[in-house]
């Protein structure tokens, strides 16, 4: 009895640690995770794919028919887990490093990661999950990523906006 329960206790364990592994060929972002959870929900990640070609290999079974270049970035509720693609996991941790990034690609990045982070509180609705992600963009940027040249901002938020008629445009839905 005593080994059986000890059995049980290490599978469950393993699962724990396992469903908390980032999936092949991905990683954890360690600068991502904690705004993605500040965002969302207790407990949640941020993995990013570490090559396009790891991209392509997880969307295109997850999303036939979709153009896998298109999807910035993808949550699972369940998980809960954002994955990001490397060209939005990339311009947000340089960033976050103090590098020089292009300012319109923060822009179109931390709405995807907002978007994302969106979902994870449970909204399912994508018109409503980018409305609110769009909302919520400027204080994201501010309190996250230290963004607060009016300047600076105006440039991540031209990049934003136009992430975001693409996205209406993509998924056919009316603008915010």
């Amino acid at each position: 009895m005593k080994v059986l329960l000890v059995a049980v206790l290490l599978a469950v364990s393993l699962d724990a640690a396992a469903a908390s592994m980032p999936p092949p060929n991905f990683r954890e972002s360690v600068r991502l995770t904690p705004i993605a959870e500040a965002l969302s929900v207790p407990g949640a990640k941020v993995y990013c794919a570490l090559t396009p070609a790891s991209w392509r290999d997880t969307v295109e079974p997850l999303y036939p028919g979709l153009r896998w270049a298109t999807l910035n970035g993808y949550a699972m509720v369940n998980e809960p887990a954002v994955y990001l693609s490397p060209w939005t996991c990339q311009p947000l941790e340089r960033w976050k490093r103090g590098k020089t990034v292009p300012l319109a690609d923060v822009g179109r990045a931390l709405l995807t990661l907002g978007h994302e982070s969106v979902h994870l509180r449970g909204v399912l609705d994508e018109r409503t999950t980018e409305c609110t992600a769009l909302k919520e963009l400027r204080s994201v940027a501010r309190t996250h990523f230290g963004i607060k040249s009016a300047k600076v901002w105006r440039q991540v938020r031209d990049g934003a906006l136009d992430s975001h008629v693409l996205v209406l445009d993509a998924l056919a839905i009316p603008p915010c």
